[in-house]
């Protein structure tokens, strides 16, 4: 699966940052991967630890309805 960094990690599945270092990754909960001296979580580790997770919105995704207002 991909990789991904912690703050986009946290982002996910709507912790801070913090959080993320305090209750899951120190404790062992989350394991880290360092790719290129980049630490970065992959994606199953936030499956298996939180379930179904979000997905970060993407500019050019038209899933939200904009409506104006007369």
């Amino acid at each position: 699966m991909s990789k991904v960094s912690i703050t986009e990690a946290s982002k996910l599945v709507n912790i801070s940052r913090a959080t993320m270092y305090n209750k899951y990754i120190n404790t062992g909960i989350i394991s880290l991967e360092s790719v290129d001296g980049v630490k970065q979580i992959d994606i199953s580790e936030l499956i298996r630890v939180f379930g179904a997770i979000q997905q970060i919105g993407n500019k050019n995704d038209r899933s939200e309805e904009h409506t104006s207002e007369l």
